[in-house]
């Protein structure tokens, strides 16, 4: 009423915490929808896709070098090895991935991908700096997977660096788990690829599937870990791997 005293009583609550599980609930049952159909389509291809492979060979085989057909046969060879590199992606990203964690320190396996990358042809421009990766550092993972995922993030890295330049790979334990971060010197993502850049079959590359970051971030859902995305445009893109260390009980 008019002159009497009044009680307001408000309660705030911050629920970013659970809009984001909510938001990576449905995001994982999606994946699992669309890694069902990705194995049901690739087994379909598979077989035609090797017979095709298969036949074109054999009439290559037989053709004379200087045959008028013969790069118009090669270049159809070529065409099926993409598709078949795109049918491995599609039964890798519909593949259950059941991790084998261990506790290891991280600076040896980063090592080794450096000393690879100096091999590749299309990593001749990068250099890949350590500097920011303790020796001490330990991760809690499986390797293999790790390895997988550290891989596709350098090579992504160096095809945002088409001139070539440096690729920072920095670590750090952080709370109840390890960080460790692939940071490019390329062009950056706009906010429209950022928010896409995960989805299966998005892809900004001319050759690409659009199936290899998707990939990873499977391998890092089975970890229970995460993996996240920091760019703007023309100041470079780093992508971060958060792993949690396994609680006492485990």
């Amino acid at each position: 009423r008019l002159g009497e005293d009044s009680l307001f009583i408000g309660v705030i609550r911050d629920i970013t915490d659970a809009k984001e599980m909510q938001a990576r609930v449905l995001r994982t049952k999606h994946l699992a929808v669309m890694g069902e159909m990705c194995a049901s389509v690739a087994h379909e291809i598979r077989n035609p896709l090797a017979g095709i492979s298969g036949a074109v060979q054999i009439i290559v085989k037989k053709m004379p070098q200087t045959h008028a057909h013969r790069a118009v046969l090669n270049g159809v060879l070529a065409m099926v090895d993409r598709l078949a590199m795109t049918v491995g992606q599609m039964l890798d990203y519909s593949k259950q991935w059941r991790p084998d964690p261990q506790t290891f320190k991280v600076f040896p396996l980063l090592q080794d991908i450096s000393v690879e990358a100096e091999d590749k042809d299309e990593l001749k421009a990068v250099e890949l700096s350590l500097a920011g990766v303790p020796e001490s550092l330990e991760v809690y993972a499986d390797p293999v997977l790790l390895e997988q995922v550290l891989w596709n993030l350098v090579q992504n890295a160096a095809q945002a660096m088409p001139g070539g330049g440096p690729i920072f790979i920095s670590g750090v334990t952080q709370g109840d788990g390890c960080k460790i971060s692939i940071r490019d010197t390329g062009c950056g993502m706009s906010e429209e690829v950022k928010q896409n850049l995960f989805q299966p079959f998005f892809t900004t590359k001319v050759h690409g599937v659009g199936l290899g970051l998707a990939i990873c971030q499977r391998i890092m859902e089975n970890h229970q870990g995460l993996i996240s995305v920091d760019s703007h445009e023309g100041e470079g893109t780093t992508i971060s791997l958060t792993f949690p260390f396994p609680s006492p009980s485990v």
